[in-house]
Parts: C-alpha cells; structure tokens; sequence
C-alpha cells in the first residue's frame, strides 16, 4: 500500500504536536492514539442542528477573513461577516442535509447577534487604547513555517505546531498580547498553572521565539465570543495595560517571581509526556471519562457497554 502509515515509532520521531494532542493524552491516551496516529475520524451522525464545535469553526473562519479588512466601518464590517457567513452555512448545508431549516435559521441569526456584538466592541476597543492595537491574526507556526522547538533533558528536540486567531502588540512598550476565541468558557489560570491546560503557555513561548524575540509577553486571554469576557488566561501582572479590568486575586495574574519559573516548569512537564507518549503506551482512561468521546465505540474499556 501506497499510502500506508509507518509504523508509531517511525512517526512519532518526526511528528510536530499540537497543545490540542497533549491535552487530548491527558484527558486519555487511548483517544490520542486513536485520533492522531491512528486518524480514525468519527463518522457523521443523522443531525438537524449545527454543533457547538461547528459553531465555534464557523465563528474563527468568519472572523479571520473580516478582521483582515482595516480602517472599515461598523457597517461595512457587519456587511462582510454575514456574507462570510451566509458562505460557511452553505456549505455546511451540503455537508449535512439533515439540518432542520428552522433550526438552521434560529442559529444564523444568533450567529449574527454574536458577530455583531463582537465586532462593535472590537472597534470601540480599538479607538479606546493608545498603543497595544491587533496587528497579526491566524498567525501559524509549524505548518510549512517554523515550528516552535523545545528540548528534552536529553537535548532531543520536540516540534509544536499552532495557529493563534489574534496578537496585539504595542510598540512602544515592546509588549504583546494573545488573544484566543472561545465560543463558551476558557481554561482558568489556575487549570493552566497546574499543568492542565498547554495551548496559551505554548503560544506565548512560539510568539517570544519566532515572532517577536525583541518584546515582552504581556501574557495571553480567552476572548469569549457569547459573553465578550476577557478574564480567563495567563497575564504577567507588572506589564498590564489599563483596559484590563481584574481582580488582584484573579488566578489569570501571575506575579513576576513566578512567570520564568513557570515556564519553565512547563517546557519540563511538556517534555515529560512527550517521552510517554514515545513509549507507544496507550491505555483508555478508567474515569472519570468525558461525557462525549467519538470514540467509545472502538474503546477498549467502552466498546461492549
């Protein structure tokens, strides 16, 4: 076969991870193999409403091609996120011709409530701060570009991939800030700082070394879409700009004393599980299980359930 995958140990020494691949292997390694080496894709179920998870796809691919246009009106960006939209709903009408035409219709137009209200913050934002303003959107690393590399205690390479929606940057300050949409809420600062959660640690360390070496990570924050919260991620509390508004006890804020460490300590357990991962060993998690996994059929504990 022409096409045939070569064998774990082959693969997993060339492949490039995702934050999403080691959360995936926390969570359960059985479903990492399953998913990632393995690349069984789940099977389309009979369904009549578009899914949260395409829902929030539907969202990031209209707001990567609107937020591209610069110096437009609210009008003029409104008008180009709903035929954006109308766009990415057609096909996925053809994707799924099972889709209620009502309920289809009840989705488009909270789509469009949400997208309207993002966007008329997105702009009074914009005329409010001096300085820190977007600059980059859907900035990847690892895909045809430079991957972000960390090394082992070994001095064995590890390559991570990624795509970020947002970054702002001021530069006068020489600072930056990550911005991550969310459809519901985001990972708290206290689940990233006990090693729970990767992708804004990840993101913060490939925008330092491969994208802006000469500024400073003002940190990173989960932007929900249905509320317009900011207030989840991972900010350094002595370089925050004055539109963030947090509690001096919020878990986001991580004093100075504890940013290097933190990273550090980071890249030490990211390079712990890549090394169990390369041991080719992957058993289904026990419990407690995610209450959807797509793959419990194929589940070495679930299947016969």
């Amino acid at each position: 076969m022409e096409n045939a995958k070569p064998p774990f140990s082959e693969w997993i020494q060339d492949h490039v991870f995702s934050a999403t691949e080691l959360e995936n292997y926390l969570a359960c390694p059985y479903r990492f193999w399953a998913q990632h080496y393995l690349a069984i894709k789940p099977q389309n179920q009979w369904t009549i409403e578009i899914s949260p998870m395409e829902r929030g796809i539907l969202l990031h691919r209209v707001l990567e091609k609107v937020l591209q246009v610069s110096s437009a009106s609210l009008e003029n960006l409104q008008s180009k996120a709903f035929s954006f939209l109308e766009h990415e709903l057609s096909s996925l009408k053809t994707q799924y011709p099972t889709l209620s035409p009502f309920l289809l219709s009840r989705q488009n137009e909270s789509l469009k409530r949400t997208l309207k209200n993002f966007l008329t913050l997105f702009l009074e934002e914009k005329e409010k701060r001096q300085s820190l303003l977007p600059k980059y959107f859907e900035w990847s690393f690892g895909h045809q570009t430079p991957a972000l590399e960390i090394k082992n205690l070994h001095g064995e390479k590890i390559l991570f991939k990624g795509r970020i929606d947002r970054i702002d940057i001021d530069p006068v300050q020489k600072t930056f800030l990550i911005i991550d949409y969310k459809t519901s809420g985001g990972t708290t600062g206290s689940q990233i700082l006990a090693g729970h959660s990767f992708q804004l640690p990840l993101y913060i360390l490939a925008v330092k070394k491969l994208l802006l070496p000469d500024y400073e990570p003002i940190g990173a924050l989960y932007y929900n879409l249905a509320s317009l919260e900011q207030k989840d991620g991972l900010l350094h509390t002595d370089r925050l700009p004055d539109f963030i508004d947090l509690h001096p006890s919020s878990s986001t804020l991580v004093p100075p004393a504890m940013w290097d460490r933190f990273f550090e300590e980071t890249e030490v357990k990211i390079a712990e599980i890549i090394s169990q991962i390369r041991q080719g060993d992957f058993p289904s998690e026990k419990e407690p299980c995610q209450d959807y996994c797509p793959y419990q059929e194929i589940c070495q504990l679930r299947s016969s359930l």
